[in-house]
This record gives structure tokens, C-alpha cells and sequence, in this order.
């Protein structure tokens, strides 16, 4: 567990002791009772149904979770609150975990980027939807990164090249040794956040370790097929 404890908010970066799999399949109902026990003043914890897509949901009704824990009632990949107390989390085992706080409207958000959603503009949807919603500026955000594949073990092939030829910062995020190509998805998402308004010393990755080489994390590109773990971020 990798926990940041700031004055507004905390944010919770799980690993294996989460002992979460798959929401798709089965989970462990007691997992998540445990995360939200760690997590300064939780009233309630909610999770969203993955689909390594582009779309997300706003929560700003109590209604909309009725229930202390509420898991994968909602389709989507990232999650937004203007609610205090309320933990919103997504589950990864390779794709990057990214908190957002807006520290002048006090709104949070967590997003599941993996190379599908990033390409795809996951990250732009989700900074024009605190935007055109809430009124948010980028150059307002803290941006924090979870565990997830680095550039020291994310291998790809030649053909995963053609996904990134319409973006300018090709060259800054593909990198060749040993006759073999990898790929830089934190490095990806800095350069999209920076285009879209995020200053650049409000990324914050000191939490960005390799779920790959570091074992104390689940990784679907190690095998590990049905776990998973988990990233909360709650508004005290």
C-alpha cells in the first residue's frame, strides 16, 4: 500500500494485500471493507465497471450510491466527485492508475489509463469533462501516478507503433534495445497532460513504480490474469 495523506484529500495506491481480482468475475467483498477502513474519514467507497475505454461518470448525488460499498453498478473508466468522504477507486494490473485534484473547486478524480484509453483520449475527455462540468483548470490540477508498466519492461511489438503515429511525441515514448522496442505510458500521459494545460511540476510520480519488476504488485503482463489492485481517492 502506497498511501498519500495531503490536507484535502488522500489518495490509496493498493498492491497485492488488496487481494482484489478481476470485476468481471469474482471479488472479495471484504478487500474492499479493508481499503476503506485505511482510508481517513470513508463513508462510502464505489467502483466502476472497466472497459479500457474512453468514457467515464460524474457523482455528485449521494443517490447515485445508495449503498456504504457499491461495486461495478456503473460502466466506465474514470470516476469524478465533488463529494467529501466518498472513496472512488478503479482496479489495474499494468495500466496506470492517474489522480486528479482540482485545488481550486476541491474535485477529485481517478481514471484507468491503459495504452487503449490513452490513445483513444481517455485523458482529454476526462479534462474536458472537469472542465465543461465543473469549470476546471488545468493549470489547477495535482496529478498523481499509480503503479503501473514502465519503459524497463513494457515490451511491445512493431505493430503497436501504428496506434501512435498521429501524436507529435512519438519519438520521446518508443525506445529500442537489444533489437527490442518499449514503451513509455507514464511518459505518454505526462506529454498529453502538458498539451492539454497541466503544468508540468503538478505531475507528481513518486508513487509510479513498475508493476512488472516490482513483485509487490499485480501484473496482467507477468500473469497474473484475474488479480487485481486497487487506487482509491477520497475528499476528506
Amino acid at each position: 500500500m502506497l498511501l498519500h495523506n495531503g490536507s484535502s484529500f488522500v489518495i490509496y495506491f493498493g498492491d497485492k494485500k488488496d487481494r482484489c481480482v478481476k470485476a468481471t468475475r469474482n471479488y472479495s467483498f471484504t478487500s474492499f471493507k479493508n481499503i476503506k477502513k485505511v482510508l481517513p474519514n470513508a463513508e462510502k467507497l464505489v467502483f466502476i465497471k472497466q472497459e479500457h475505454g474512453v468514457e467515464g461518470v460524474c457523482i455528485d448525488d449521494h443517490s447515485q450510491i445508495p449503498t456504504e460499498i457499491t461495486l461495478f453498478k456503473q460502466k466506465g473508466d474514470f470516476i469524478i466527485t465533488s463529494l467529501r468522504k466518498v472513496g472512488i477507486g478503479i482496479l489495474s494490473a499494468d495500466c496506470l492508475p492517474l489522480v486528479i485534484y482540482d485545488l481550486t473547486k476541491h474535485i477529485i478524480a481517478v481514471a484507468h489509463v491503459g495504452w487503449k484509453g490513452a490513445v483513444g483520449d481517455i485523458v482529454l475527455n476526462l479534462i474536458n469533462t472537469l472542465k465543461n462540468k465543473y469549470g476546471s483548470k488545468p493549470s489547477d490540477f495535482n496529478i498523481y501516478f499509480g503503479p503501473c508498466a514502465k519503459v524497463c519492461c513494457y515490451q511491445v511489438e512493431n505493430i503497436f507503433l501504428k496506434h501512435l503515429e498521429n501524436f507529435s511525441f512519438i519519438d520521446n515514448v518508443i525506445f529500442k534495445r537489444d533489437e527490442k522496442i518499449f514503451f513509455n505510458l507514464p511518459r505518454f500521459i505526462k506529454f498529453q497532460l502538458i498539451n492539454f494545460g497541466v503544468k508540468e511540476e503538478n505531475i507528481h510520480k513518486e508513487y509510479n513504480n513498475c508493476t512488472i519488476c516490482d513483485t509487490r504488485f499485480y501484473s496482467y503482463r507477468r500473469g497474473d490474469i484475474e488479480n487485481r489492485q486497487a487506487s482509491v481517492v477520497l475528499l476528506k
